[in-house]
């Protein structure tokens, strides 16, 4: 699973240009000369870049033209399309609307596209994600973080039932939106156990469908500087962070702590 590094504008060539993958915000490109410049560097020399919709940060999802130019800019080779949180039918709209008007003005081969499913129950979103493999225009599937609560044990568990359902289509790549709040989810996303185990305990193997995650919870955890905020060598340990807004244009200098999480972010993704 390829980790994406979400960070202050400041800190992306310490942090981002760490990694080969990355999920750019498009309000973010619009707004940012030395943002834009940034992303489209990584384009050029052969990283792989999806930009969001800015759901998360803006409240809603931007219009389909403004993330498409926002993804032009960068030259980016993927672009998330319009979503609504917990709402299955009102996604499956604004996101049926987007390839319509893609289809319109000529560009839905330009980018590859992410539809993501939403619901309120498991049941919703299992139709959402079901509709959404019938789309051959949608070639990523993300999974966000706020599915957390659709089932007792998160993302891992609805990565599980798919797996259990025969439900991983081949023909689509899978990435994982962000991280919720428990950072161990990271290592549980990119591993499962398998039934035949050792002595030891299950054994895990990675989840070799799932192409990539993207979070900003290593870098934000080492910006605190507080006791208990560096990530341990060992995945059992809970640490929890509420997700939120960072300051993208706040000046930080990189320390110690960011460069652990990130070293273990990484590792945790199977890196």
């Amino acid at each position: 699973m390829l980790p994406g590094i979400a960070c202050p504008i400041s800190l992306l060539e310490d942090c981002a240009a760490q990694g080969s993958y990355h999920m750019a915000l498009s309000h973010l490109i619009l707004e940012s000369e030395e943002y834009r410049d940034f992303y489209l560097r990584m384009s050029e020399r052969g990283d792989f870049v999806s930009v969001d919709n800015g759901i998360v940060e803006q409240g809603e999802a931007l219009p389909i033209k403004d993330v498409l130019e926002a993804a032009h800019a960068i030259r980016a080779k993927e672009v998330v399309l319009p979503d609504v949180l917990y709402d299955s039918h009102g996604t499956l709209i604004k996101t049926v609307l987007a390839l319509d008007y893609l289809r319109s003005h000529h560009c839905i081969d330009d980018l590859q596209w992410m539809g993501v499913p939403h619901g309120r129950t498991f049941k919703e979103w299992l139709a959402c994600y079901l509709t959404m493999l019938d789309l051959p225009d949608i070639k990523t599937i993300g999974i966000s973080m706020f599915d957390h609560d659709l089932l007792p044990r998160g993302r891992p568990q609805i990565l599980d039932v798919l797996e259990q359902l025969n439900l991983i289509d081949a023909t689509k790549e899978y990435h994982m939106l962000g991280c919720w709040r428990d950072l161990r989810e990271v290592w549980h996303l990119a591993h499962r156990c398998t039934a035949k185990a050792s002595h030891y305990g299950p054994r895990p193997v990675l989840r070799l469908w799932v192409r990539s995650m993207d979070t900003g919870v290593p870098v934000r955890l080492g910006l605190r500087r507080l006791r208990g905020r560096r990530l341990t060598g060992s995945y059992k340990r809970l640490v929890r962070i509420t997700h939120r807004q960072d300051d993208f244009f706040a000046e930080h200098k990189m320390n110690d702590d960011i460069q652990h999480n990130i070293d273990l972010y990484k590792a945790w993704c199977g890196e």
